[in-house]
């Protein structure tokens, strides 16, 4: 990894592009992807997670911040393994600046958007039922119900019958972590 995520204008010899909101967002979208896979489970089995609530503040932590929570949740630790050895070991490290995933996504990014994405946007149900970030809670929403699930010893089963052992599986076998992993 580059120690600066910034560029020399080869004509003024100054920093002209800087990546760093790009890269912490990259790395945001990776470290939600990790605690879908397993953190969350780790949290279950800790018992810090016991409630849908509890779950959908530990999902958006990752997605949507406050200038106040930044603070807090930019001085946690990141746990990406892919990479090796990181030089920066904190999202505050990375950028220092308020970087969430909201707001990129469609219909909340103010440039460049070149469609009403509330009323324009189809997924589940009819055209303009669901923004792209009431689609992202809706799929938050659902690991939720289902840590929930798994936090009160009970199992869920699929359609065939076999226990579901992933909170982001849904029993009519929908991936929930890939699904929101691929929204950005």
């Amino acid at each position: 990894m580059l120690d600066v995520y910034a560029f020399t204008n080869k004509l003024s010899n100054e920093n002209s592009v800087s990546y760093s909101g790009q890269v912490a967002r990259h790395v945001l979208i990776a470290e939600l992807n990790n605690y879908i896979d397993s953190g969350l489970q780790n949290d279950i089995d800790n018992l810090d997670v016991t409630t849908k609530a509890q779950a959908m503040t530990a999902l958006n932590s990752y997605y949507k911040t406050t200038d106040e929570e930044y603070a807090v949740y930019s001085d946690r630790a990141l746990t990406l393994s892919i990479y090796g050895e990181a030089e920066q070991k904190l999202l505050s490290d990375i950028s220092g600046s308020t970087k969430d995933l909201s707001g990129k996504i469609a219909g909340n990014d103010a440039t460049g958007q070149h469609k009403d994405w509330s009323t324009e946007f189809y997924a589940f149900g009819e055209k303009g039922s669901q923004t792209p970030e009431e689609l992202i809670q809706f799929f938050f929403e659902k690991v939720a119900e289902n840590a929930e699930i798994a936090a009160s010893g009970a199992t869920r089963e699929d359609i065939n019958g076999d226990v579901i052992t992933k909170v982001y599986l849904s029993e009519n076998g929908l991936d929930y972590k890939q699904l929101i992993q691929k929204r950005y």
